[in-house]
C-alpha cells in the first residue's frame, strides 16, 4: 500500500533520504569494494557492475554509487596533482627532503 502511494506522488512532492548509500544492499558488495575492482582489474563501470551484481537488481544505490564514484574520482586527481608540485618552505623556496 505504501509503495503505490509513493509511486503516486509528484517527483516533487516524494520524502528524500538526506543518508547516502555505501553498498549495494542486493549484491552486498560496498562502493569502495567496486571502486577497488575497478582500479585493480581496470574494469569500465559497467563490466565491474556486471561482474559483481551491484545496481542490476533493484537500481536504488545508482544515484548514490555515481557520486561515491564521481567524489573518489576527484580525490584522487587532486592528490596526484598534489604529489606532483614542488612542496616550498616557510621562505618560499623549494624544501629539502
Amino acid at each position: 500500500m505504501m509503495r503505490r502511494m509513493l509511486l503516486n506522488m509528484s517527483a516533487a512532492r516524494r520524502p528524500t533520504c538526506t543518508r547516502r548509500m555505501t553498498r549495494c544492499e542486493c549484491a552486498g558488495v560496498s562502493f569502495e569494494e567496486l571502486r577497488a575492482l575497478m582500479d585493480a582489474r581496470r574494469l569500465a563501470f559497467s563490466d565491474a557492475c556486471q561482474q559483481t551484481g551491484c545496481g542490476q537488481t533493484c537500481t536504488a544505490c545508482l544515484d548514490d554509487l555515481g557520486a561515491y564514484l564521481t567524489d573518489a574520482s576527484e580525490a584522487h586527481q587532486r592528490s596526484a596533482s598534489d604529489a606532483r608540485e614542488p612542496r616550498l618552505d616557510s621562505s618560499g623556496e623549494g624544501a629539502q627532503g
